[in-house]
């Protein structure tokens, strides 16, 4: 579970309403649900016709990844390759096999495999290279969805806005029209609830998987270097230290 992505929005959550009671408000005067069916409904379309419905399904998914904090450490790669290494150095490279049961990670374990079958380090690499790409791709996606859903919210809201002035400016002549003040204020809360999705969940979810993803590819790469260094022949150390150098200035965690 990632705790950063709870405290964060209990902090943003916490901010509004503390800010609103400090106001002498009532949080019930910001409740509208006309408003919110029209910031989640007009979000959703504009992205669906953006996008795919297969990339919308996917959102849970996506959700999923974002509480997650699944991603393997680094510090965790580096000592499980070095422990290959030392295994092929006691035992050859028929213990590879063995190994590849007990790995979870799909891209180290196909590594693994390939050379448990004695396949050429360079292919090695374009194989390893291609899943790593098709995986960036696919992250790729799911961030500018909620990048997306994060430009279009704010627009929605407007839209909410002008819907409410204009229902308020057609009452005026009624009884209804003596309740301008009012009218106007929930006109606007479209606008607040356009800007608040957007800034605070959409744009930030955004951020979030793009971060993880960065931390993911990685990974991936520091994975590949391993499985080079390992198909190299190289001692235990040797791999360590160069799978430490290949992060450079990255803490390693």
């Amino acid at each position: 579970m990632d705790f950063a992505v709870l405290v964060g929005l209990f902090i943003g959550f916490g901010s509004i309403i503390t800010s609103v009671f400090l106001e002498h408000g009532r949080i019930t005067a910001y409740v509208n649900l006309a408003a919110l069916v029209i910031i989640l409904g007009g979000t959703l379309s504009a992205t669906t016709i953006s996008t795919s419905i297969k990339d919308i399904l996917n959102l849970p998914k996506l959700l999923k990844v974002l509480f997650s904090n699944k991603i393997n450490k680094y510090k965790d790669i580096i000592d499980e390759m070095t422990k290959i290494a030392l295994s092929i150095r006691k035992d050859g490279y028929l213990s590879v096999d063995d190994k590849v049961k007990e790995i979870n990670d799909p891209i180290f374990k196909k590594g693994l495999q390939l050379i448990a079958d004695g396949v050429d380090s360079s292919d090695i690499s374009e194989i390893i290279n291609s899943e790593i790409n098709a995986m960036e791709k696919r992250h790729k996606k799911g961030i500018e969805i909620f990048s997306m859903m994060g430009g279009y919210a704010p627009t929605m809201g407007i839209i909410g806005t002008v819907l409410g002035l204009v229902n308020m400016l057609m009452s005026f002549g009624t009884s209804e029209g003596e309740s301008l003040g009012k009218s106007v204020a929930v006109a606007f809360i479209a606008t607040l609830y356009g800007i608040f999705f957007a800034n605070l969940i959409f744009l930030p979810i955004s951020s979030n998987l793009k971060a993880k993803s960065t931390q993911e590819i990685i990974g991936k790469e520091l994975i590949l270097e391993g499985l080079l260094a390992v198909h190299a022949g190289l001692s235990p150390k040797m791999v360590e230290e160069k799978m430490k150098s290949f992060l450079g200035t990255v803490k390693i965690k």
